[in-house]
């Protein structure tokens, strides 16, 4: 004898979808996924741009200690087609060479997301350049001549400026122009 009263349901009489409460969690945890993904991926974005300006800065750095050690002036090459640079040192024949050591002097080419657009040179000369190769002279005395490099990432302004002595490697959002106190 059966005492207690119990439904048993068949396929056909299923109650069917989601309950109120079930959709509700389901929401939470996506919202809960993006608030955590977004900023993670916005990060990834801009690290890629960190990432390309510090190798460029430890380039220029490592050039500016070399041409003192040696006492030979070097050249930064920026090509802006190209989205490349490489570093170039003076033979006591006056040629200026390739130099590929240490592994960090050897040519670079920046990822497809970056576009150098042009370069503007300050010291001896002005000029804004937008042609193919751009030599940036490094000095015996660390000298360089200031700079500021215009470039896009992904669409995104940017501009690098390089001091003269100092060692100061700015970068600023924005297609910024070089002002008297970044000399």
């Amino acid at each position: 004898m059966r005492t207690s009263a119990t439904r048993i349901y068949n396929s056909r009489d299923a109650p069917a979808g989601f309950t109120i409460i079930e959709l509700m969690v389901v929401l939470t945890l996506l919202a809960v996924a993006m608030f955590i993904a977004v900023p993670t991926f916005q990060s990834l974005l801009q690290g890629s741009v960190a990432k390309e300006i510090n190798r460029l800065s430890g380039v220029i750095r490592l050039v500016r200690s070399e041409a003192i050690l040696t006492r030979k002036p070097f050249r930064l090459m920026i090509n802006l087609k190209e989205g490349l640079y490489s570093v170039e040192q003076r033979t006591e024949f006056g040629e200026f060479i390739p130099r590929d050591e240490p592994k960090a002097l050897r040519p670079y080419k920046l990822p497809g997301s970056f576009k150098l657009k042009d370069i503007v040179i300050f010291g001896n000369r002005f000029e804004r350049s937008r042609e193919n190769t751009v030599p940036i002279v490094v000095s015996p005395s660390g000298f360089i001549d200031p700079f500021s490099l215009h470039f896009e990432e992904d669409g995104k302004a940017w501009t690098l400026k390089v001091s003269g002595f100092s060692p100061r490697i700015k970068l600023e959002e924005g297609n910024v122009e070089f002002r008297q106190e970044d000399l």
